[in-house]
């Protein structure tokens, strides 16, 4: 498992794709994407405002519901 800051690391759910995990919620990324860069951490900062903008999303969405 790889850790960068606030709560924002790589999981495993058993299937190809690449689980980012943000507090309690889990965002599917493809692993040739995760790859491209050259370690996790630099793929971690490049998705975090993305996966940080759908948590808020999807939050939002709850509270409508």
């Amino acid at each position: 498992m790889t850790d960068t800051t606030e709560d924002l690391y790589i999981g495993d759910d058993g299937t190809l794709d690449t689980i980012v995990c943000y507090k309690d919620h889990e965002f599917r990324f493809s692993s040739e994407y995760r790859f491209s860069f050259d370690s996790d951490e630099q793929f971690l900062e490049e998705v975090k405002e993305e996966v940080k903008d759908w948590y808020s999303l999807e939050k939002t969405l709850e509270q409508e519901l």
